[in-house]
């Protein structure tokens, strides 16, 4: 009993001398990793305040006197600093623009012939080099003068593919403010055309004119032109879609032309009106009509004719296609077909029972020379 009681002691001792050193250990680390709180802490506010920082106030942070530079806090901050050079380097990568790239990038001209300043800027859809997801992106502001060229070039698509699917409208307006301020969303339909795809703009002039359509305001109608016009030696003449017509009806008519047509480059089908003619009886005229390389567009190209009284030059002069009325309008159908078949057409005035004189046509073979000739 005596020796147990001898061993207990031994053993108590031993376990109190145990505690007391681990008490000891966990009280050292403890300091040490104050200390390195410390360090770590004083290394930032000397960062921040290093003239280096762009952030760096011009004050001074004093050294902590208790600071001290154990082997584990020199580690750590050796680990801590190639990391942040790593991720830097990570997240920073150096651009290369290649050939490539710089085939993805929408650039084409605007000429200006509206006869007036306006103010234009770009507003495209697009998928850029930055960013997963498409969006609108608008460019910056271009004042133009009468008859001044320019060129736009806009931000990079991602891929080729992308590329070729940039789409984009041109806003046009009369003052900076109204440019500066515009989007796409709210932009009025008179204020921008419809550019379709950039990548075909390549080469290209897009030429702004002023076009008066009937009684309608004033509005803008564009046409893409070649930058390069000569013909090849070896390329066919385009057949034209000029037509004639002659009045046989016995008294003088004003005519309007109205050609619904895809002009080239051009995203959509649409009427334009001809100049006003005043025709006299049996007098024989030739009607202008665009040039059409395309030879789908050409082939379905189509013609009609608004006929007015000799008083009515006013109404003439007023009409749109939309606004005709079923006597006033003559339907020629295509014109390519007219010029294949080498006829003019012929217009008189028909009776239908109580719905009275209406003017109808047939076709003739063309006379040449012509009587008169008027474009």
């Amino acid at each position: 009993m005596k020796f147990i009681k001898i061993l207990f002691f031994f053993l108590s001792c031993a376990l109190i001398t145990q505690s007391c050193a681990a008490k000891n250990t966990v009280k050292t680390m403890r300091k040490e990793l104050e200390e390195l709180k410390k360090l770590i802490l004083q290394q930032t506010l000397n960062t921040i305040g290093s003239p280096s920082n762009p952030l760096a106030k011009n004050t001074s942070t004093p050294q902590s006197k208790e600071t001290k530079n154990t082997p584990e806090a020199t580690a750590l901050i050796a680990t801590l600093t190639s990391t942040s050079t790593n991720n830097k380097e990570e997240s920073l990568p150096e651009e290369k623009i290649s050939p490539q790239e710089l085939k993805r990038t929408p650039q084409f001209e605007v000429k200006n012939s509206t006869g007036k300043t306006i103010f234009i800027t770009c507003f495209y859809y697009i998928k850029r080099q930055e960013f997963n997801r498409w969006s609108w992106e608008k460019s910056e502001i271009f004042k133009l003068q009468t008859n001044e060229t320019i060129s736009i070039t806009l931000k990079k698509a991602t891929t080729q593919n992308d590329f070729e699917n940039v789409y984009g409208y041109l806003g046009i307006f009369d003052t900076d403010s109204e440019a500066l301020i515009a989007t796409y969303e709210l932009t009025p339909d008179k204020n921008k055309i419809d550019l379709d795809l950039l990548y075909k703009l390549k080469n290209k002039v897009v030429e702004l004119q002023a076009e008066k359509y009937g009684f309608k305001e004033e509005k803008i109608k564009y046409e893409f032109e070649d930058k390069q016009k000569k013909l090849a030696l070896n390329d066919k003449p385009i057949p034209k879609l000029d037509f004639q017509v002659e009045n046989k009806t016995g008294k003088s008519l004003y005519i309007a032309s109205f050609i619904y047509e895809k002009k080239p480059d051009m995203p959509v089908w649409q009427y334009s009106k001809g100049n006003i003619v005043l025709i006299q009886p049996n007098e024989t005229i030739i009607i202008p009509v665009t040039l059409v390389k395309a030879e789908y567009e050409r082939v379905y190209t189509r013609g009609y004719l608004g006929v007015f009284g000799e008083q009515e030059k006013q109404d003439a002069e007023n009409s749109t296609f939309e606004t005709l009325k079923p006597a006033q309008k003559v339907s020629l159908g295509r014109l390519f077909a007219l010029n294949e078949e080498q006829q003019r057409i012929v217009l008189s005035i028909e009776k239908y029972g109580v719905s009275g004189d209406y003017i109808d046509f047939i076709t003739k073979p063309i006379r040449n020379p012509l009587n008169n000739r008027r474009k």
